[in-house]
């Protein structure tokens, strides 16, 4: 059995998209041996003494819950990564591994590339975002533009250090440039079903039900909120949203909950148990500047995860986002690429018109026969670990 160690800020579990592709790879298929360290808690996969936990001290904790928070997250970018890689050192040593894996973060992703560096041991990474341009949950996180420019330099350095470096799209591919060994590695979904599911018609007397699920704050809470004012009192449209809490005003949330709107948090299990009452899913990226590379490079989860369902896709966003390009040049989804949310109304009016519903909801499912197949896509990575491990 191949003996991975995981190093990294994102975590294999149902927190997110990315958790969730995280652990299909690393703990579902049962076939690898792994060592996990992150700052989280053990979130139940493998053995508990298999997860290493990254603690911080106590006058750590209380000043970031102070006014230097942001200085304190520049110290965790820049230095802390190197007192970590010292602590666990040892601990990879002893667990033996084939390859030390992780996926590029601000912070404890460079301990695995100091750590592999420091054993000898292969690198094998996984570019799903560009965050030293991210969209952080809080500006108290944000790098200062030194740090940021350290932080991409350290992203170059680990993609031409890897092995294997999988990009989660080709705009990835595109951005970092040439490597011996880069594929395209797509965020995992869950199994699809064996069958496709059976999509009638929407009724034309009642709302098309459209479904909404991930980030609500700053940039993509903006643009979800602007289309959910713009949507309010249609007899047309039905929009439901689900994620952690957004950043926005209290009158703004009190009535996205009131109207039924927003509904909170759900599981993953839940989460799927909603969407097949769902007519149309709705994928959202950013148009602001200071995200574009992110929204160049970055690929979301959900977007799989909604064509497994057999039904219509609407992917808003700018032309140059890789869910975009993907959605005009496969059919997996119906691309809209105004700020305006009144195109995405157009968009889902356009949906009732004959044989558009359909149309659209065969294109989501043969994506996900194909380009977006789990199966395949574990297959890319269950390989690629191959590869690293013939050339250690």
């Amino acid at each position: 059995m191949i003996k991975i160690a995981y190093i990294g800020w994102t975590e294999p579990g149902p927190a997110s998209g990315a958790t969730l592709a995280l652990q299909r790879h690393l703990f579902d298929t049962g076939e690898f041996d792994v060592l996990v360290v992150t700052d989280k808690p053990y979130s139940g996969l493998g053995p508990a003494d298999r997860w290493h936990t990254l603690r911080r001290g106590s006058v750590h904790q209380r000043a970031s819950r102070t006014r230097f928070r942001r200085w304190v997250a520049q110290y965790e970018m820049v230095i802390e990564p190197y007192r970590f890689s010292r602590r666990v050192t040892a601990l990879v040593k002893s667990f033996a591994p084939d390859v030390i894996h992780t996926i590029p973060d601000t912070t404890i992703s460079w301990v695995a590339r100091l750590v592999a560096k420091r054993l000898g041991i292969p690198l094998v990474t996984n570019f799903q975002d560009w965050w030293p341009r991210g969209q952080f949950q809080y500006r108290s996180e944000t790098p200062f533009r030194t740090v940021r420019n350290i932080l991409e330099l350290r992203f170059r350095r680990m993609f031409q250090e890897s092995s294997v470096a999988f990009c989660t799209s080709h705009g990835f591919q595109r951005f970092l440039g040439p490597h011996p060994d880069s594929p395209l590695l797509y965020p995992c979904p869950a199994p699809r079903p064996a069958a496709r599911p059976v999509t009638p018609d929407p009724d034309p007397a009642r709302a098309l039900r459209v479904i909404y699920g991930g980030t609500l704050v700053r940039y993509y809470g903006e643009r979800v909120l602007a289309l959910a004012k713009a949507c309010a009192g249609s007899p047309n449209i039905e929009l439901r949203l689900y994620g952690a809490k957004p950043d926005w005003s209290t009158e703004d949330l009190r009535w996205a909950t009131d109207s039924g709107i927003y509904r909170g948090q759900l599981s993953p299990a839940d989460y799927r148990k909603e969407l097949q009452s769902g007519d149309v899913f709705l994928s959202v990226m950013s148009a602001a500047p200071e995200v574009r590379t992110m929204m160049e490079t970055s690929f979301t989860t959900k977007f799989l995860e909604y064509c497994q369902f057999a039904r219509p896709v609407i992917v808003w966003g700018p032309e140059y986002c890789e869910p975009v390009r993907v959605a005009k040049s496969t059919g997996a989804g119906l691309a809209v690429t105004e700020e305006d949310p009144s195109f995405v109304i157009a968009a889902l009016d356009r949906l009732r018109s004959d044989g558009v519903y359909q149309g659209r909801s065969e294109g989501a499912w043969n994506a996900a026969t194909t380009i977006f197949d789990p199966e395949s896509i574990h297959n890319v990575f269950r390989v690629g670990i191959q590869r690293a491990l013939e050339r250690a």
